[in-house]
């Protein structure tokens, strides 16, 4: 809980710091308790790339056969690797993350994984095809309470609009304000 009040008060090292802490004192809590994952993301954010995506590989080892997890995990693992501007490596983790959050019937995670590769192409400068996975992704998420999603996906609709040359929706602007 101390990394995450850290992580969500916007002090990301202290955040890692908190979990570090607990992995190295209980190694077998990072199966119970997506540490990994939360680790991922906070290297991410720190800039360490490579340690981002070990963290998120070790998740993935921890997590294989428990498909929320596993999703949540190739979903970070996404993220970092277009950090990392390895796209290929990057759309085939989305991809399957995308694949496994329409068989468990997740709109959270199959709008996170459109998402994800809409800002993945939209990093590759292919922002008509970025474009068709924010149209398939809006209705996912057109009633969501979760403003983390919700603005990741009106920012890339935003970016996605500018890409194309066009004016933002003034309703998208309004919904990444509020």
């Amino acid at each position: 809980y101390e990394g995450q009040m850290h992580w969500f008060g916007g002090q990301v090292q202290a955040a890692h710091d908190a979990l570090v802490r607990q992995l190295d004192r209980h190694p077998d809590y990072c199966r119970g308790i997506p540490v990994e994952n939360d680790l991922a993301v906070m290297l991410q954010a720190l800039g360490r790339i490579a340690e981002a995506e070990a963290m998120a590989r070790r998740s993935l080892q921890s997590w294989a056969g428990v498909a929320h997890t596993e999703t949540l995990s190739l979903l970070v693992l996404g993220l970092v690797l277009t950090s990392a501007g390895r796209h290929g490596e990057a759309d085939a983790a989305l991809l399957r993350a995308l694949q496994m959050a329409r068989e468990q019937s997740s709109p959270g995670f199959e709008a996170e994984a459109l998402v994800r590769r809409a800002r993945l192409l939209l990093q590759c400068g292919r922002a008509a095809e970025a474009q068709q996975m924010l149209d398939a992704a809006a209705p996912l998420l057109a009633t969501s309470p979760e403003p983390l999603r919700v603005s990741q996906l009106v920012l890339a609709q935003v970016q996605a609009a500018l890409a194309l040359g066009r004016a933002p929706e003034t309703a998208a602007l309004q919904r990444l304000e509020a």
